[in-house]
């Protein structure tokens, strides 16, 4: 996630929401970019068959290059000639009857990468993936404890909670507020700051150490669970920083997965480096074959059928009546530049979309917009319903904070942060934290119930109402593309032949 002056939280993004635990039903926050296009190739030869046209092998490689898969479909045809020799050096058999290879058969099946495979394609994918998790094992197994070792402290996984502000007085008043318990740091996050977490509450996490940045690594370091820095200088903005969770790494199975597949990465990168020109010699029709057994078969599948789509939608009547009738495009061209450029695709797909469906946008928003609704709350779990009891009584009489007695009493993962969890989507919520959100005033408790074996009670802190914006109705004209593309794909992936 960048942030102004360049300056980044983390080195690359990977971010996950695993601390809301049972407090939710299934994270799967939608991705609202459009999907990566490129541009189109005229070509049409015989040779593959994808249901609309036949094109030759060249033209497929061509593609692949354009929507930008060349490069892994030539390192999977490398991996294929290295993992074979290496099934004959390690001598790695795979045993068909087994119940490993019936759960990987299985999975496979079950995955939209391989949606529209027939049993002997699975069969093939689900070999070579056992055998490449053999391999890795044999050849590098023995030397994931010490690689552990070594880079055990960049493998902690840490959450924090991040503000960041223009002003150095707002970032000391808001220090101030947080410490005193006046308002949630996420409500003040969701208020105050400027970057990319806003929409979050503030809240990053878990992810590895190695994942900060080295700036906010070194004050993350610095701090003990639940201890909020002070307003630091970075990047021309000031920041409050938060540390809310710390969990020590441990090599689990989990770990030893994946620290092997960063050393076997390690090495392929370094295989990969030994000829620059090994996949320039590979014949096209070796790509071609390969796709059928890949995961890139899918994606070149939809770049296919998007430039297909919108090649031939700009060519009809009603996307030539909508350029005419189309305001002008502010432009900074001077008058000896072209004001002629096309414009670019992802522009046009977003037309396309509002084409199509922008007439269902009205309904749908109605339809969605009680589960697309946000809440911000705060919760205490203990397994003692006394407990509960006292804790629910010192929070109503004002005693002490809720977000203190979270962090010493809680024993939800979300303690560390003082028992905030959102803001979160309705429709991901617990049934039974859903309604006891909903019955709740900004501000007041619930009763205390049971989940999964616990004594709950909640604090309602905001309403977060979804709005009918430009960004909204982009979320829903991409949701309509996809189950139009999904419906074309699995339509063409049952027509494919290989020549």
């Amino acid at each position: 996630m960048g942030f102004s002056n360049n300056f980044s939280i983390l080195d690359r993004s990977m971010l996950t929401n695993e601390s809301e635990s049972n407090f939710i039903n299934t994270l799967s926050p939608s991705d609202d970019r459009p999907p990566d296009l490129t541009p189109t190739s005229e070509k049409r030869i015989l040779n593959l068959d994808l249901g609309h046209d036949r094109i030759s092998s060249d033209l497929v490689v061509e593609q692949l290059a354009e929507y930008r898969l060349l490069s892994q479909q030539v390192e999977e045809i490398i991996l294929d000639k290295l993992l074979t020799q290496a099934a004959i050096d390690l001598n790695i058999h795979i045993d068909y009857s087994s119940a490993e290879f019936e759960e990987r058969y299985t999975l496979n099946r079950q995955s939209r990468s391989y949606r529209g495979m027939n049993s002997a394609q699975l069969t093939a994918i689900s070999e070579r993936e056992l055998k490449l998790q053999k391999f890795k094992e044999l050849r590098w197994g023995d030397r994931v404890a010490a690689y552990f070792q070594t880079h055990q402290p960049q493998l902690d996984r840490v959450t924090i909670s991040t503000i960041e502000v223009d002003d150095s007085f707002i970032a000391n008043e808001l220090f101030f507020r947080i410490n005193a318990d006046e308002q949630s740091f996420a409500e003040i996050a969701l208020e105050y700051s400027q970057d990319a977490y806003r929409q979050t509450g503030g809240t990053i996490g878990p992810v590895f150490f190695r994942e900060l940045s080295p700036k906010i690594g070194g004050v993350v370091r610095k701090l003990q669970p639940g201890e909020l820095s002070i307003p630091l200088l970075m990047g021309g903005k000031y920041r409050l920083i938060r540390l809310d969770r710390l969990e020590p790494a441990q090599l689990n199975a989990q770990m030893h997965k994946l620290l092997l597949d960063e050393l076997f990465t390690t090495w392929f990168k370094a295989e990969m480096a030994v000829d620059d020109n090994l996949g320039l010699d590979l014949a096209p029709d070796l790509i071609v074959n390969c796709l059928s057994r890949s995961k890139l078969l899918i994606p070149y599948l939809r770049s296919t059928i998007v430039r297909e789509t919108l090649t031939k939608w700009q060519q009809s009547a009603e996307y030539q009546l909508l350029l005419a009738s189309a305001p002008p495009i502010e432009s900074d061209l001077d008058s000896s530049q072209s004001i002629a450029e096309p414009l670019p695709r992802s522009v046009i797909l977003q037309q396309y979309q509002q084409a199509q469906w922008g007439h269902l946008l009205n309904s749908r928003f109605l339809q969605s917009k009680s589960q697309l609704d946000r809440v911000l709350f705060s919760a205490i779990q203990v397994k003692d319903f006394h407990l509960a009891v006292e804790l629910s009584a010192r929070v109503g009489e004002r005693e002490q904070s809720l977000t203190k007695l979270a962090i010493d009493y809680s024993q939800h993962p979300t303690a560390k942060m003082g028992g905030t969890v959102g803001p979160i989507q309705l429709a991901q919520l617990h049934p039974l934290i859903y309604r006891h959100l909903i019955a709740l005033k900004p501000k007041q408790l619930s009763p205390i119930f049971q989940l999964d074996g616990n004594y709950v009670f909640l604090r309602l802190e905001c309403w977060l109402p979804v709005k009918f914006d430009r960004q909204i109705q982009q979320h829903f004209l991409n949701e309509f593309f996809e189950q139009w593309l999904e419906q074309q794909v699995a339509e063409r992936i049952g027509l494919i032949v290989l020549a």
